[in-house]
């Protein structure tokens, strides 16, 4: 069960903000829900307007409380009087008499409501429930997943037009079945969306879309890892060092010159060398990039799968068919500027 305070739209119109304090009528009804269906985990939600920690610690107290008072065993009603007892509407606060009263059926409402919410064009709305409130919570939730993509995702939109963009974002509601619960995640839903759309159904999408959609999404993926906790190391790097890729540090590797994409750079083809970069996080905790090639993405590789440093320049000269001194050169000098940036460190 979630919990959470509203911004009254108009005299019978309550818009669930998450930004206010949790009013009475609220209590109650979370008193009723638990009377039903026992003392259920709840949730209080506070998104913005948060107050000082004393007054949300009260409202957790009142969730406690009703808890408290609930005796755990749902509410049992003889069925003669199912039909006629009315049920109150957690988002109206209204009597709707026509809304079924079993879990079952309540589930049932739930993914009807749901599938409207995806896609008020194609689904219908539940009986008993008010288009209009209806109509606003869907754009509302909309506009808050969508306005989350165009924030994390800002160079691809600024590069397909309104329609392009608002039929792939409306598609990833409607269709998508996301893996995770967490809203911070939703960049990577998206992107896994995009993955399975067959080939030109985005319709009016760069062939390099994909591609750059990974490339933004790196970006908040890399800023929200958790810390790597790893010593600074400045000690010289010496060919029977043993070393590995910082967990904060992500070879990539595009087709696209993905760094240079805008409006204003659109390659329709790929060109004949591909993109190297390291992403990664500094102590800063700031994501950045840094431009690679083959030969380096090569080395980082075989970090992870050699003992020594000088086992990766064997194997790297016998790839390239290069003498090992001048390979040790070139790996040992590479390690050492990415030793600087924390990207690789001591095992």
């Amino acid at each position: 069960i979630h919990v959470a305070g509203h911004r009254s739209e108009a005299e019978d119109l309550r818009v669930d903000t998450h930004g206010a304090p949790v009013i009475d009528p609220v209590w109650r009804l979370l008193d009723e829900a638990y009377a039903l269906y026992g003392a259920l985990p709840t949730l209080l939600e506070r998104d913005f307007n948060l107050p000082p920690l004393p007054a949300l610690l009260d409202e957790v107290d009142a969730v406690r409380a009703a808890q408290e008072r609930c005796t755990g065993v749902p509410e049992r009603v003889p069925a003669e009087q199912e039909a006629e007892r009315p049920v109150h509407s957690p988002k109206t606060h209204a009597a709707v008499d026509a809304q079924p009263r079993s879990p079952r059926d309540f589930q049932h409402v739930q993914r009807e409501f749901a599938a409207y919410i995806r896609n008020p064009e194609r689904n219908q709305l539940p009986a008993g429930v008010e288009a209009r409130r209806a109509e606003l919570y869907a754009r509302l939730f909309y506009n808050n997943i969508e306005s989350f993509l165009a924030r994390n995702f800002r160079t691809m939109r600024r590069i397909v037009d309104d329609a392009a963009w608002h039929a792939v974002v409306r598609g990833f509601v409607d269709n998508h079945r996301a893996e995770s619960p967490y809203f911070s995640h939703i960049p990577e839903e998206f992107l896994a969306y995009l993955t399975t759309l067959p080939k030109g159904s985005a319709e009016q999408w760069p062939p390099f879309a994909l591609e750059l959609c990974h490339y933004e999404w790196v970006k908040s993926a890399l800023a929200l890892a958790p810390d790597a906790d790893l010593p600074k190391d400045d000690n010289a790097i010496e060919s029977d060092a043993r070393l590995a890729v910082s967990p904060l540090a992500w070879p990539l590797r595009y087709a696209f010159p993905v760094r240079r994409l805008g409006p204003d750079f659109q390659p329709a083809t790929a060109p004949a060398q591909a993109t190297h970069l390291i992403a990664y996080r500094d102590r800063r905790h700031e994501v950045r990039f840094m431009s690679s090639n083959a030969a380096t993405a090569r080395l980082l590789e075989l970090l992870g799968e050699r003992e020594s440093v000088r086992e990766c320049f064997e194997a790297i000269a016998t790839e390239l068919g290069a003498p090992l001194a001048a390979i040790e050169r070139f790996g040992l000098a590479t390690l050492l500027r990415l030793q600087e940036h924390d990207i690789v460190h001591r095992r």
